[in-house]
């Protein structure tokens, strides 16, 4: 009798598995074109290499696939190519975002003048069912963020790059942004019918209404839901990353001069990252303070030194040597002495700066011994 249950039960567990019962298998996703890691493939890097892993792979491989050293010359291109494009932190930025197809649709709209997102996501609802939203192209992004960054006096006087790291929202590149497992994960959404917009009744006054169409609230207007979620975002198409900028400041930059970093914000599945700008502040030097293009700074003699005369140095902001000469000269307290082409270098031209502004104040002693006092009296 046991033995009867036994092979009962593995006929049942037989006729299951091959009424196709069994589980679904992971293996037989097929993941989305996995274009937007192309180029990290060809330079052997991860996506998430840095700019100096980036810059040395490509060194090797540029000398070991070189032409002239019997090396494939479409490999080389593609190398090159790969290296042009994520050496450059905007591109790089775009192509996460939208592979090959963001970088020419950038290039189109900079030729064109013209500001935009390239929409992946609706593309490709277009490409994969047709209608229900797709093909549309956003032209609205994320609003720009501003940071205030403070800057020392030293560093604008000599100029200085900055690496930033920021914590962002971006695009899930798994599922390029689509929240779905696979491509053919999409369904119609059951609330629209794929129409991406919904009827809705609003009763104008006995017996009137109007039909008001709205963008479906469950789809998001697209006309499409995920029928299985995306493994890395769980369906959110965003996940949480962290991205390193360079922030460059040159020499001489005013109070409140703003570096931009285009696509540097939160990545959003259907709007562009807006721009992240920096808004330079001067922080606060001991000695001198900035007036414009000139520096400004008080100097401290004793009433000795203010009758008798100096010489005197102070070390500047990038650490040569200023001499304030005043030998053989009488000092008054408040006196400005200017020293020209030492102050703050013009920003657009470099070679030139403003003045060194120089304020003498005299210190003079809480009290005189009878022998100065005598002494000055036999003086002045």
């Amino acid at each position: 009798m046991r033995v009867l249950l036994i092979l009962g039960l593995l006929a049942l567990c037989n006729a299951s598995w091959w009424s196709g019962s069994k589980a679904v298998d992971d293996g037989d996703d097929e993941p989305f074109d996995d274009e937007a890691q192309d180029y990290y493939r060809i330079l052997e890097v991860s996506p998430e290499a840095t700019g100096a892993e980036i810059k040395r792979a490509y060194r090797r491989l540029s000398l070991k696939n070189h032409p002239d050293k019997g090396g494939d010359e479409d490999l080389f291109q593609k190398i090159s190519q790969a290296y042009e494009v994520l050496s450059d932190p905007n591109k790089r930025r775009v192509y996460d975002l939208d592979g090959v197809d963001g970088l020419e649709e950038l290039a189109k709209r900079d030729a064109q003048g013209q500001a935009g997102f390239h929409d992946p996501f609706s593309d490709m609802f277009g490409s994969f069912f047709g209608g229900g939203g797709g093909g549309r192209r956003r032209s609205d992004k994320a609003p720009d963020l501003e940071i205030p960054l403070f800057v020392s006096l030293n560093d604008l006087y000599s100029g200085k790059t900055f690496t930033l790291t920021a914590f962002k929202q971006k695009r899930c590149k798994r599922c390029r942004g689509t929240g779905a497992r696979t491509k053919k994960d999409f369904q119609d959404c059951p609330d629209c019918q794929g129409q991406g917009v919904v009827v809705r009744m609003v009763q104008l006054g006995p017996g009137m209404y109007q039909q008001l169409h709205e963008p479906c609230g469950r789809c998001g207007g697209k006309g499409k839901i995920a029928a299985r979620k995306c493994p890395k975002c769980g369906g959110a198409r965003v996940v949480p990353g962290v991205d390193t900028y360079e922030v460059v400041v040159e020499r001489g930059v005013p109070e409140g001069h703003r570096v931009s970093i285009p696509y540097a914000g939160d990545e959003s599945p259907e709007r562009a990252a807006g721009a992240v700008t920096y808004v330079i502040h001067t922080m606060p030097h001991p000695t001198m303070r900035r007036d414009g293009q000139d520096l400004h700074m008080e100097y401290v003699i004793s009433l000795r030194e203010s009758l008798l005369g100096f010489t005197k140095t102070v070390e500047h902001l990038d650490g040569h040597e200023i001499v304030l000469d005043r030998t053989g000269k009488v000092t008054k307290s408040g006196l400005v002495v200017r020293y020209p082409g030492e102050g703050m270098p013009l920003k657009d031209v470099p070679s030139e700066a403003g003045d060194l502004v120089v304020k003498f104040r005299v210190e003079f002693p809480e009290k005189l011994t009878e022998e100065q006092i005598k002494g000055l009296e036999g003086v002045l």
